[in-house]
C-alpha cells in the first residue's frame, strides 16, 4: 500500500492544544512511514533549487545536516580512490599525483580535480576497491544520537513524550557534500551501513552533491557540470542557518559562518603529509616535479 502525505491538515473545529496535539500525531506518523523511503539525490542544483525542494519535502528545524567525507565516513573517499588509481596506473602516476595534489588543498577547482578519475577503471573499481574500505565514523553516530535524544527529551508535556516513545521517530539527516551522489549512494546502499542507520533510527532523507560524469560507455569523465559545483566556498549556501550541521575541522567557512556547527572528529588520524613524504621517498621522480612539494599542504 502506497501511503502519501501532504502538508498536515487539521479541521477548523479543533483549536488550541487539541489542534496542536492533532498536528503532532500526524507529523509523527508521517516521520515513521517516511523512514521506509530511499534518500532523494539532488545533484548539480543551485542553493535556491535545493532549498525549494527541501521546503517542499517538509524541512523542519530538527533536520540535521552533515558533510560526508571525514564526517559520516572516517576517510576521504576521493583520496582513497586517487591512491588506488595511482597504484594501478603506474605509467601515469606522477601526473595523477601532482594533478590531485595541486587541486586538493583548497579544492579551488573541483571540476579539474575530478578529471583524474578519468584514469580509473570506472564504477566497477569504485564499488570493489573503494566503497568497501570506507568506515562509518562512530563520532558522527554518537553526535546524531545525542541530537535525536535531545529532540525526544525536548517536549515538556506528557502527551508528546508518550507519542515520541510509542512511535520512536527517526532523526532526519541531510548530507551536503562536495563529493558525487554516485559515490555516496554506493556507500549508503552497503548492507552494513543500511543496518547501522536502521538500528540507530537515522533516516537519510536527502543527499545534496555534485553529479558524476559518465560517457556513453559508462566510463567516468569527472564531473558532469561546470556550474552549481558544491565546494568549500559554496557548501555553506546549501545549509539553512536554523539547522544543526555536522562538520570536520577543515570546514573553516562553515565553522565561522554557521551558528549551529557541531565539530565531529574523525576516528582516524590525518597522516596525509606522512603519506606524501613516503611516496616521494619511494618514487624520486616526484621530487623533480615540484621544487616545494609540501608548501601549503596543511589544512
Amino acid at each position: 500500500m502506497d501511503i502519501r502525505f501532504t502538508k498536515p491538515f487539521a479541521p477548523k473545529s479543533l483549536t488550541g492544544k487539541i489542534r496542536n496535539a492533532y498536528l503532532q500525531i500526524l507529523q509523527t506518523i508521517k516521520a515513521v512511514f517516511s523512514s521506509r523511503k530511499q534518500p532523494v539525490y539532488l545533484e548539480a542544483l543551485s542553493p535556491e533549487q535545493v532549498r525549494s525542494r527541501l521546503e517542499a519535502m517538509g524541512l523542519r528545524k530538527d533536520w540535521v545536516f552533515a558533510d560526508f567525507d571525514e564526517v559520516i565516513t572516517c576517510q576521504s573517499s576521493q583520496q582513497l580512490w586517487a591512491k588506488k588509481i595511482a597504484k594501478n596506473k603506474k605509467e601515469v602516476f606522477p601526473s595523477i599525483f601532482w594533478k590531485y595534489l595541486h587541486h586538493y588543498k583548497w579544492k579551488e577547482n573541483l571540476y579539474e580535480l575530478n578529471k583524474i578519475f578519468q584514469y580509473s577503471d570506472g564504477l566497477k573499481e569504485l564499488e570493489s576497491d573503494v566503497i568497501p574500505l570506507l568506515k562509518f565514523n562512530e563520532n558522527a553516530e554518537k553526535a546524531l544520537n545525542d541530537l535525536k535524544n535531545k529532540e525526544i527529551a525536548a517536549p515538556t508535556d506528557l502527551f508528546r513524550k508518550l507519542i515520541h516513545r510509542f512511535f520512536r521517530p527517526s532523526l532526519n539527516l541531510v548530507i551536503v557534500s562536495s563529493n558525487t551522489g554516485a559515490l555516496i549512494r554506493r556507500f549508503l546502499e552497503r548492507e552494513d551501513i543500511r543496518k547501522r542507520l536502521r538500528e540507530n533510527r537515522i533516516m537519510v532523507r536527502v543527499v545534496v552533491a555534485n553529479k558524476m560524469g559518465l560517457d556513453t560507455k559508462g566510463h567516468v569523465t569527472g564531473l558532469s557540470h561546470k556550474e552549481n559545483i558544491i565546494d568549500i566556498h559554496t557548501k555553506k549556501d546549501y545549509i539553512p542557518k536554523n539547522n544543526p550541521v555536522l562538520v570536520d575541522k577543515r570546514d573553516s567557512r562553515l565553522n565561522q559562518s554557521h551558528p549551529n556547527v557541531i565539530l565531529v572528529p574523525s576516528d582516524q588520524p590525518n597522516n596525509r603529509i606522512d603519506e606524501l613524504r613516503l611516496l616521494m621517498k619511494r618514487f624520486p621522480i616526484l621530487n623533480r616535479q615540484n621544487r616545494h612539494p609540501f608548501q601549503g599542504l596543511t589544512k
